[in-house]
């Protein structure tokens, strides 16, 4: 299975998850991870400062687990790949996929600022 056969957000994850399905709740939590998207299309994109194999690495760590909790699949399995690959004692691809996580990221956040968007409190 390649990265691009996963969701890029699957509401039905959080609601599982929080075994709920109020819309004020999961509009809180997708906010709070849509903040987070920002942040790490931040980190991803600074040219000025190449990050280091240990920053990407506890980077891929932060953002595994909460991207696959709130439904945000793939930009949870790149991120696990990314770690994996940043573990690594010579990583090989490290470009390579953070340049897919930059489009997932992008696609990710278009994904949940649609779902706010269509499910207003």
């Amino acid at each position: 299975m390649s990265f691009d056969d996963l969701p890029v957000f699957d509401v039905e994850q959080l609601v599982g998850v929080l075994e709920s399905d109020d819309t004020a709740v999961l509009r809180s939590f997708y906010e709070l991870f849509l903040k987070q998207l920002n942040e790490l299309q931040q980190a991803l994109s600074s040219p000025h400062q190449p990050m280091v194999i240990a920053d990407l690495q506890m980077l891929a760590h932060k953002f595994k687990s909460s991207a696959k909790a709130v439904g945000a699949m793939r930009l949870g399995q790149q991120m696990e790949a990314l770690e994996a690959i940043c573990s690594q004692p010579q990583p090989v691809g490290v470009e390579s996929q953070i340049g897919a996580l930059r489009r997932t990221v992008e696609a990710s956040r278009a994904a949940l600022h649609a779902w706010l968007v269509a499910h207003p409190v």
